[in-house]
């Protein structure tokens, strides 16, 4: 992220997040075709370079769906909170100089509000997902025997960090996140996204099982207090809501709780 030199960008009141929601979305779309088990040893080394090789200022204000939004140092929970439920991860804070003193994210102000209200004791936390019409929505999932070039290339279409996976009876079995795409980065080998989205997945969550929670789920009948502490305990970033069959019928994101909790 960064900032136009000499000027500080302001939240707009009635910001609000760029995608559409996956309720909007009806089916996924045309996956470009990319074959990289018929690439040459060429072809694969220029491949290889191009995607290790490229400088992050070519990434810099890429992201439309995590802007850098600035906020004086003053600034108010609430003020702050009203920018994360609209749907920005973190935003920044910055001194009367431009200059950036701290970030602060959704699942910090998640984990605060956590240690602060009583639990138990605020009525708004103890209704059901099934009683908030937002948290249950179409979900559009990633198919478990796909590569996974194919669902990290269908990420980016949908412009989501993460999407459910699913067996061939549509039975949630895991779930995919932009990050896992550290694993194939971080080892050099890019060739591994060949492999079926279970496959990968399962390496992932090899390599990363002290560090990150694979996915979490929770029924419809569990209440707002529930997700909104078991999402501080995991450090992620949305709980799917399943039927009892495992079938995703909802998901319950940091932000949309925030929104729940500030209205």
């Amino acid at each position: 992220a960064t900032k136009v030199e000499g000027e500080t960008r302001t939240l707009n009141s009635e910001w609000t997040r760029p995608n559409v929601p996956l309720a909007a979305v009806s089916s996924p779309p045309q996956i470009r075709n990319l074959n990289i088990e018929g690439m040459d040893e060429e072809a694969w080394e220029e491949f290889t370079a191009d995607v290790v090789n490229t400088p992050v200022r070519g990434l810099i204000d890429c992201s439309g769906n995590n802007p850098y939004i600035p906020f004086p140092e003053d600034a108010t929970m609430m003020d702050i909170s009203r920018a994360l439920a609209a749907g920005a991860r973190r935003v920044a804070l910055v001194d009367q100089t431009g200059r950036m003193r701290g970030i602060v994210s959704q699942s910090a102000v998640v984990k605060f509000l956590c240690g602060k209200i009583p639990m138990g004791q605020w009525a708004k936390l103890l209704v059901t997902l099934e009683q908030i019409p937002s948290f249950s929505c179409e979900i559009v999932s990633l198919k478990g025997e796909m590569s996974s070039i194919e669902a990290f290339l269908q990420l980016a279409d949908l412009k989501y960090s993460s999407l459910p996976v699913s067996d061939e009876e549509g039975l949630l079995v895991g779930a995919l996140s932009c990050r896992d795409l550290r694993v194939a980065m971080a080892t050099g080998n890019l060739g591994i996204l060949t492999r079926c989205v279970t496959e990968y997945i399962s390496l992932v969550r090899r390599q990363a099982v002290k560090t990150v929670f694979p996915f979490i789920s929770c029924k419809p009948t569990a209440t707002l207090e529930h997700v909104m502490h078991r999402l501080s305990a995991s450090r992620i970033q949305r709980v799917y809501i399943v039927a009892d069959n495992r079938k995703p019928i909802g998901v319950a994101t940091l932000g949309m709780v925030l929104r729940e909790i500030i209205q």
